[in-house]
């Protein structure tokens, strides 16, 4: 969220539904890896 300098970790779509019944990342491992992907790419919010 360029606004408020924060990444979201939401999803368009869920492709695993059965195993996260969520939209959001729920997985803590995982939401590390896809922020630190967000920041490699985007540079440091």
């Amino acid at each position: 969220m360029p606004a408020n300098q924060k990444i979201t970790h939401d999803s368009m779509i869920n492709l695993r539904p059965r195993q996260n019944r969520s939209m959001q990342i729920l997985d803590a491992t995982i939401r590390e890896q896809f922020a630190q992907i967000i920041i490699k790419f985007l540079g440091e919010i």
